[in-house]
């Protein structure tokens, strides 16, 4: 969204009610075309719809502009410019049309994993009255069924002297040959941490942590020439602040704050 007449308390009230809704899982003020960036969680298109008419109706008033993109499928990869490595594995979030099954005590084990990544298996035993081999037995078939895909910390950047920025890609002329080939492209450069294949406004997103904004413009400069035939136009937004994630939509606090430091 772009915001209109929103003054500090009410940028404020809008995140903080964003914060709390069991479908929103994850909140971010940019600096850019856009002011604040979330995901919605939906299982259809008029789930979708109703989470977005729900902040409309509060909050439209507010809104000088919306911009909706469908994220079909999200690629996380390793900061590989952190450790000066070249781990080209990824984690991917959606994708996959199957529905797994899963019953309450596997949505409870996700939840307490959701909120930290690195309790043990004998905390969460304890918690949800379950013997430890029975939490093991349930995890092992939640990573088998592709639910649970890793454990991975949060990064504080601006402590290592690095900015995210998140970039739009229009593309034109496109194959599925141009997009994996762009897709290949982005994994192999070490600064490039997510790419979302998306439906909508853009074709493509990606999400770059650079030192400076020079680095960026090269390495836009860099993609311009190499895929001059596929790239129509490109926009980019600068992470300001990150205010939460959650990857566990449906339930209400279950939401990481940032701040608490620990793993996803």
């Amino acid at each position: 969204m772009r915001f209109q007449n929103v003054d500090v308390s009410k940028e404020k009230e809008i995140m903080e009610y964003a914060a709390k809704h069991k479908s929103i899982g994850w909140i971010v003020n940019t600096r850019g075309p856009w002011d604040l960036v979330f995901v919605i969680w939906a299982q259809t298109i008029p789930d979708f719809k109703e989470v977005v008419d729900e902040i409309s109706y509060k909050y439209g008033n507010y809104f000088k502009e919306k911009y909706v993109s469908i994220a079909t499928k999200v690629y996380h990869f390793k900061h590989n410019y952190i450790y000066d490595a070249k781990d080209y594995s990824e984690l991917i979030v959606g994708g996959n049309k199957n529905i797994e099954s899963y019953d309450e005590t596997d949505l409870k084990i996700l939840g307490l994993l959701a909120k930290d990544g690195r309790i043990s298996t004998l905390a969460i035993a304890k918690k949800l009255d379950v013997t430890p081999n029975g939490i093991k037995y349930r995890m092992r078939k939640l990573r088998n069924k592709g639910i649970i895909q890793g454990y991975r910390p949060y990064i504080d950047l601006t402590k290592l002297g690095f900015q995210r920025f998140k970039v739009i890609l229009l593309l034109k002329d496109l194959t599925q040959q141009k997009m994996m080939k762009l897709i290949e492209f982005l994994r192999c450069e070490p600064y490039v941490v997510y790419v979302t294949e998306a439906v909508g406004h853009s074709d493509l997103e990606f999400e770059i942590d650079v030192e400076n904004s020079s680095q960026l413009h090269e390495f836009m400069n860099q993609i311009r020439v190499e895929f001059a035939d596929t790239l129509k136009d490109y926009q980019t937004c600068m992470t300001y602040s990150e205010i939460g994630i959650n990857y566990l939509p449906g339930e209400k606090h279950r939401f990481l704050n940032l701040n608490d430091n620990q793993g996803l």
